[in-house]
């Protein structure tokens, strides 16, 4: 009941504030075309979809979003310092307002905005209505005033995906509200957190709409984590207003689904706390079931801890001042956060005498490399190893960045997004190849034949092992009077002769092209010898061949043909050949054989059929 209560009342003083405030012109700093507008049409999803680099550029975007653009999943990125007059009162209008929120990341990538007063608007500081990211981002010498809000805004929220406001600080700012205010953002819901945020700044709310301030989060149910505060923290109002709560780091701790942890503040907590409420140095209430740990205050800072705390409290402290500046607090901080890298380094700097967050790092300040070797298509996402050093230091994916693929699973070229997260900002794209892969054709070699007058034909079973299934292969025949190819891949006889047979599937989206080839050799038939002696000569016959090149006679005394004689018969139409000059009554031993020249792969070869059955002539 006080939770629903409360939220009510919260519900109808800021529409209270809002139809109040409707009406009122919004003053820009400069008149002039929207040059934002002109590079409107943007690709989603990029690294960077859009810059920023002065306060008419800041402004003319802030229009945009006001006008119902949210730039959902687009980065905007501030390249310069931009500095406001810090005299004209309403110099700025916050990015989100008029239930129009910003959906993208702002990125103000190191730089600090200064100079803004805003006044007597509902929804203020530098956004508004947020449900996406802002982070790296410092405001400075800046006046917030009006309903409820916050340095850097009034409401951090989002339905689906995380989002965050992380590594901004708040500095020498005053931000006064008659309702919810922070030193970072006045509201934060779940499925939102507040990170690696500092902020030393005037924080007050007046209370009268039940007021929840704190010096990083006035009123949260997300997530507060490795944040400080040293500016600040009231309740201004001096009446007895019901329901007044005020924390150095939150003022109302809700639900549970509200975390607090490694944070401190240093800064002064007063105000009053009215019949229901309450004021602490680290909390002013916190409800059932939400956490706080490792959070401390300085004992000078406020009475107690906590106003109030319902919920869970594990090693919160008060410590002097003078430890709280000390070497031994510096390391108890970073010794909180353990191996979460997403939570940066706490370190000493001149902008405070107590510890802060460590200031991201562009990540663009260190080498990032893919690992060697080549990347060859399989199907599946491709993704090489990413290598971020400076020096001698490594940094650790997940950690310090974090990597996101684009085009990486076709042939082609494709791209590595190298992103910093925690203390580590920006981006760097490594663009890779990824090749083509080999095709793979498996086939059956056809062998050797001897050649049948009624012709062979051979099935060569080609198919594509691996590669593009839905290829086509094609055929040919060196030597198409020796064989022929079909378009199925069927050898059909020709001749008598040696040929390469040439299978090929074309290259295609994701795979090589390929040839692969085999040697068909057809042999002649076995010839046959006819042998008639006539004293001292020997004539030989045997059968005529076509196709052949021509004919090899041996014969010799011996029957194992030892130190035959050859001769080689270059005419295939000549039959018969006659041996002279042999002995008188000597046995002698003849075979014939048929061959065919021929030319395989550039080279001269001779294919010979089998030796005719040996003739014995006395």
């Amino acid at each position: 009941m006080r939770k629903s209560k409360l939220i009510g009342t919260i519900l109808v003083a800021c529409g209270m504030l809002l139809a109040g405030t409707l009406g009122k012109p919004v003053v820009s700093c400069a008149a002039g075309t929207d040059n934002v507008v002109e590079n409107d049409v943007q690709q989603r999803g990029a690294a960077v979809n859009l810059t920023i680099s002065s306060a008419r550029e800041l402004n003319e975007f802030a229009q945009k979003v006001n006008n119902g653009n949210d730039y959902e999943g687009m980065t905007i990125k501030l390249t310069n310092d931009i500095v406001y007059d810090g005299v004209t009162v309403n110099n700025y209008t916050p990015i989100g307002i008029n239930d129009h929120y910003f959906r993208g990341t702002f990125d103000g990538d190191g730089h600090t905005i200064s100079g803004i007063i805003v006044s007597s608007q509902s929804y203020v500081g530098l956004f508004g209505l947020l449900e996406g990211n802002v982070q790296n981002v410092t405001v400075k010498n800046c006046s917030f005033e009006g309903g409820c809000g916050g340095g850097i805004a009034y409401s951090l929220s989002s339905q689906n995906s995380e989002v965050k406001i992380s590594n901004c600080q708040v500095m020498d700012c005053i931000i006064k509200m008659e309702k919810e205010a922070g030193g970072i953002v006045a509201k934060v819901n779940s499925n939102s957190m507040v990170v690696n945020c500092f902020t030393n700044s005037k924080v007050s709310g007046n209370g009268r709409f039940s007021a929840a301030t704190g010096g990083i989060v006035g009123y949260s149910n997300g997530k507060i984590y490795n944040c400080s505060n040293i500016g600040s923290v009231t309740n201004y109002e001096a009446s007895n207003y019901y329901r007044r709560y005020a924390g150095g780091i939150c003022g109302y701790l809700d639900y549970n689904t509200a975390e607090i942890q490694n944070c401190f503040n240093a800064g002064a907590v007063s105000g009053m706390v009215g019949s229901v409420g309450g004021i602490g140095g680290i909390v002013g209430y916190g409800s059932v079931a939400t956490i706080v740990a490792n959070c401390y205050t300085a004992e000078s800072a406020c009475a107690t801890n906590f106003g109030a705390m319902n919920g869970t409290e594990r090693g919160c402290k008060a410590y002097s001042d003078a430890y709280m500046r000390g070497g031994e607090f510096l390391n108890l901080m970073n010794s909180n956060r353990g191996a979460n890298g997403a939570w940066a380094a706490w370190e000493k700097r001149a902008e405070s005498p107590y510890p802060v967050p460590a200031k991201a790092v562009s990540i663009t300040n260190y080498s990032a490399s893919l690992a060697s070797g080549d990347i060859v298509y399989t199907g599946e996402e491709q993704k090489p190893a990413v290598v971020v050093a400076n020096g001698g230091t490594t940094l650790v994916q997940d950690v310090d960045y974090t990597v996101t693929y684009e085009n990486n699973v076709n042939a082609g070229q494709a791209a590595v997004i190298v992103r910093g997260c925690g203390r580590y900002m920006g981006d760097v794209t490594l663009p890779f190849t990824i090749q083509k892969a080999d095709t793979v054709i498996k086939f059956k070699a056809p062998g050797t034949k001897v050649y049948n007058t009624y012709g062979y034909t051979t099935s060569l079973g080609a198919k594509i092992e691996k590669g593009n299934e839905k290829g086509k292969l094609s055929y040919q025949s060196s030597d198409q009077s020796v064989a022929t190819v079909s378009d199925a891949g069927t050898i059909h006889d020709e001749g008598v002769g040696a040929t390469t047979i040439t299978i090929t599937c074309p290259e295609s989206d994701n795979y090589k092209a390929a040839t692969v080839s085999t040697v068909y050799t057809i042999k002649p038939g076995k010839q046959a010898a006819f042998v008639k002696r006539s004293g001292k000569k020997m004539r030989v016959s045997w059968y005529k061949v076509s196709s052949a090149s021509g004919y090899q006679l041996q014969y010799a005394a011996k029957k194992s043909f030892k130190k035959c004689k050859t001769i080689t018969i270059r005419k295939k139409s000549k039959t018969k050949y006659t041996i002279k000059k042999l002995k008188r009554g000597k046995t002698y031993y003849v075979r014939v054989r048929t061959y065919k020249n021929a030319n395989v792969n550039g080279q001269q070869t001779v294919v010979t059929g089998a030796w005719s059955k040996a003739r014995k002539v006395r």
